[in-house]
């Protein structure tokens, strides 16, 4: 099995941005799983259902700030070692993809 990647994003915003950029994005293994989790209050439920720990969850910036570190505060007590990216307020669809774009370069994902 490859990577799993849990994306926190609202649904609206989910189906929008998937008719928008590649999917599964070009650098994707096949057996890659991006994990779309719709309500922030699940989240930990989400990791501990995954067949493997995910590599990362990304929490978009469709969620106000207090809300984001929620669901980092979530994801570190409830799932520690998960590596989480917050994706900063402001940033635009393009800004947002490329910001995790290169936090994956980083963490060498």
């Amino acid at each position: 099995m490859g990577k799993v990647i849990i994306n926190v994003i609202p649904q609206d915003q989910h189906a929008r941005l998937k008719a928008k950029y590649p999917n599964p994005p070009p650098d994707a293994s096949p057996d890659d799983v991006l994990f779309p989790v719709h309500d922030t209050s699940k989240v930990v439920e989400a990791i501990k259902s995954q067949p493997q720990p995910p590599v990362v969850v990304i929490i978009s910036n469709f969620y106000p700030e207090a809300e984001q570190k929620k669901v980092k505060d979530a994801v570190e007590g409830g799932a520690p070692g998960i590596p989480v990216v917050i994706i900063p307020q402001g940033l635009d669809d393009e800004q947002s993809y490329k910001y995790v774009q290169d936090e994956k370069a980083k963490a060498g994902k």
